[in-house]
């Protein structure tokens, strides 16, 4: 999970990336996606 320069954080995968606003819903996504 990266933060970013605007206060969000950004998820990413082998596959995939995705932005959220906050970095506890980044986690979750990951967690979620980590396992493809």
């Amino acid at each position: 999970v990266f933060p970013n320069q605007d206060g969000t954080f950004t998820a990413m995968t082998y596959t995939k990336s995705k932005t959220f606003k906050t970095e506890n819903g980044a986690r979750r996504w990951l967690e979620r996606n980590s396992g493809e």
